[in-house]
């Protein structure tokens, strides 16, 4: 029989790789699985049947109250009256208040106008609503390896977004809980100055410090400092335990009176999980030290974490749960495997920390494609000072106000190291986003690693595979992609050779304008995809023609990378082109202007620019028509020319044998005549369009790629399309879509 002490260890996979497997459905989890059964039933068969019934009741559970808290009623646009319970403190951000409330068993993020509230104590904590609101269903990232927003809310058991037109208070409530709550929120506000840390450390609020502090925190990889965490509960337990212990109790008083503040914290900061597995994992130490349990700290974290799972099955989505279990885990492992190295306390920790931070490092690099390797050596001070000083200190100044006066050079000289340590860039690496596969060979690398630790040759070889696996891995790509983003009501096209060999971006998108709010959808799609895929360099931008919606966003695209060279039509004579020019010459970019006939060879791409050979009344005529050649795979990239260019593209004969049609302007009526589809003869057409008040797509369109028996896709319902070649001919097409049902 299979001893019990890794027994809870190993059904925690199995749930893991089954909530995981239903989530996100890849052939990858499958054989993970399989592999995975096979071992639990070498190991004990037992076991296995036990792993698969408890993975089948975790996953009926995640069904059950995804049906239950998230899958709204409402839909898309929906007017909806509603009245329900505020349950959070308010955000207040540049244009709207955002707070969530509480109706039955659905819980709602409310987006409210500044100017639609007049009195903040409307929305104050406890208070019963009642409101008027335009429904959103969150959506899913509609570009991959992108933050995806509907998980964060799923998460939170958030089932949809009220966009609040009116709104007034029904009753004004609070239960014990919530007004000492409030009465803490009010405190810390009256704090004049370092109050940030005392919403840190109470409620796990972090919106109080400044952006560039946030930012320097992120580049260090310490935000789990910032984030309530096991470091306040252990600091906590310790300052409690020894007062009680001073005032005389006996051991099992004192249990039950931390294990009261404990849980009190746990309301505090909103059942944080990181707190929760911090408490439940003293809670469990406290049972096993009161009933002499034989039972392994991993047995023990193990169920902890089966626990909250069977609580919030949408955990796996939070990334401060994943984080918090996967460190804990490390610690544990790596206090295991240095137990008999007493010698040097200094190369312990060294080696912990490192274990650390290789474990959470792929998961912080798909969060912002970059890591800081200083932080491997920064990360241990910075620690320490921030447990023995910074977290004290900030308690200090929750418990006595005034003290934040004397106490202000500590928070200064911290502030002054992280800002110090977060400006040495040298050892900033963008490392790209991890894909499952990628995940895959890191761990089993960084497993094998951990355990040959006293293996020197083995640790020296397993070591480079696992530094190629960082590094290099977006090197050895193997297929072309031609992605089209969802930037909205706009275009931009990236074509990306294989072994990195070429980047090539067709448009950048563009700024859209809402009354007074400006957005910059490339910052969401284009820019975070190309770092994602670790690009630093674009070698040539082609910019169809200077239209905002088509080339708005040029200036981040040179801000954020190195732009080799920037390609625009000889016959554009729009204001943006000469913008783009300017900057292109100030940042160092070699200019190209070019017309019909001309190839540009980038890769394994062959871009033939097809038109315009003359200049035309308008500037959409005057768009770039590019032809791109992939072996025997041909894509017409077509701008916004309208249907007298394609009459003209179709009588000089550049075009043949089309496989991809990117549907010009945004699939209006004005272009995509019947006579150029039946022409161009494309297996697949791409539709690049978002919100708009143009009626685009056109209905007429449509009816005529359904009638020349095009298969379509729309960027506004597919989301982004990208399309894999390997090698040159086998071609593979994902897509995005913003919404399950599609």
């Amino acid at each position: 029989m299979i001893g019990f002490q890794k027994a809870f260890f190993y059904l925690a996979i199995s749930v893991t790789l089954s909530l995981l497997l239903i989530k996100d459905y890849h052939l990858l989890y499958v054989i993970i699985g399989l592999i995975y059964s096979f071992f639990l039933y070498r190991k004990n068969k037992y076991l296995l049947i036990v792993a698969l019934l408890i993975s089948m009741l975790m996953v009926v559970n995640y069904y059950v109250q995804y049906n239950y808290y998230i899958n709204s009623n409402q839909f898309n646009g929906e007017s909806i009256q509603l009245t329900c319970v505020i349950d959070s403190f308010f955000e207040k951000t540049e244009y709207t208040y955002n707070v969530t409330c509480k109706k039955n068993n659905k819980r709602y993020l409310l987006k409210i106008e500044l100017t639609t509230i007049k009195d903040e104590t409307v929305l104050q904590l406890g208070n019963t609503i009642k409101l008027k609101a335009i429904t959103s269903i969150p959506k899913h990232n509609t570009t991959p390896h992108v933050f995806n927003y509907h998980s964060y809310l799923t998460s939170k058991k958030i089932s949809a977004l009220l966009y609040v037109d009116e709104l007034r208070v029904e009753n004004s409530y609070m239960t014990h809980l919530q007004a000492i709550k409030y009465k803490l929120y009010l405190h810390l506000n009256r704090i004049k100055s370092n109050k940030a840390y005392g919403f840190a450390i109470l409620f796990g609020d972090r919106s109080y410090f400044d952006d560039h502090y946030n930012k320097e925190i992120e580049s260090l990889n310490i935000s789990y400092l910032f984030a309530i965490s096991g470091l306040h509960i252990g600091l906590i337990v310790t300052v409690f335990f020894e007062l009680l212990r001073r005032c005389k109790l006996n051991q099992t008083i004192i249990q039950i009176i931390l294990t009261v503040i404990l849980m009190m914290y746990c309301y505090l900061t909103n059942f944080s999980p990181s707190i929760m597995r911090a408490s439940l994992f003293v809670l469990a130490l406290f049972i096993k030290q009161k009933f002499l349990f034989s039972i392994h700290n991993l047995n023990v974290l193990s169920l902890i974490y089966l626990v909250l799972l069977i609580i919030n099955p949408f955990s796996l989505l939070n990334i401060g749960f994943v984080l918090s279990f996967l460190i804990t885990f490390v610690f544990i492992i790596s206090g295991e495997l240095l137990s008999n190295d007493q010698n040097n306390r200094f190369k312990s920790v060294f080696i912990v920390n490192l274990l650390a931070q290789l474990f959470s490092l792929p998961i912080i690099a798909s969060m912002n494609y970059t890591y800081n390797f200083l932080s491997i050596i920064t990360n241990i001070p910075l620690s320490i000072l921030y447990v023995f000083f910074i977290l004290p200190s900030s308690f200090m100044i929750v418990i006595i106000p005034s003290s934040t006066y004397f106490l202000n050079p500590i928070f200064v000289g911290y502030e002054s190291l992280v800002s110090f340590f977060s400006s040495i860039d040298w050892f900033l690496v963008n490392i790209g986003s991890f894909t499952l596969i990628r995940s895959v060979f890191y761990y089993s690398l960084l497993y094998f690693i951990v355990c040959n630790l006293e293996n020197q040759k083995s640790i020296i070889k397993l070591s480079i595979l696992l530094l190629i696996v960082m590094f290099s891995w977006n090197q050895f790509k193997i297929q072309d992609e031609i992605v089209f983003f969802d930037v909205g009501q706009g275009d931009s096209i990236l074509l990306h050779s294989s072994f990195n060999r070429c980047t090539t971006l067709v448009d950048t998108g563009g700024k859209v304008t809402y009354t007074n709010k400006i957005s910059h959808p490339s910052l969401y799609s284009v820019i975070p995809y190309l770092e994602s895929q670790s690009i630093n360099t674009v070698d040539y931008l082609f910019i169809s023609h200077g239209d905002t919606d088509h080339a708005g966003d040029y200036a981040l695209f040179f801000k954020n990378f190195y732009v080799k060279h920037v390609v625009l039509s000889q016959y554009d004579q729009s204001k943006l082109k000469k913008e783009i020019v300017a900057v292109a010459k100030q940042d160092g970019s070699n200019i190209i202007l070019i017309d019909q006939e001309k190839s540009i060879q980038c890769g394994n791409f062959l871009f033939t620019i097809v038109s315009p050979n003359k200049q035309y009344g308008n500037d959409n005529d005057n768009s770039l028509v590019i032809k791109t050649t992939l072996e025997s795979q041909i894509v017409l990239l077509t701008g916004d020319i309208s249907k007298q260019v394609e009459n003209n593209l179709i009588d000089s004969g550049l075009l043949n044998d089309i496989s991809i049609l990117k549907v010009a302007h945004h699939g209006s009526n004005t272009s995509t005549s019947l006579s150029f589809l039946e022409h161009v003869d494309a297996e697949i057409g791409v539709i690049s369009v978002g919100k708009n008040n143009y009626g685009h797509p056109s209905a007429d369109v449509l009816n005529r790629l359904e009638r020349t028996k095009t298969q379509y896709y729309r960027t506004d319902q597919d989301g982004t399309i990208r399309i894999s070649y390997y090698f040159k001919k086998y071609r593979i097409i994902e897509t995005f879509p913003p919404y399950n049902n599609k």
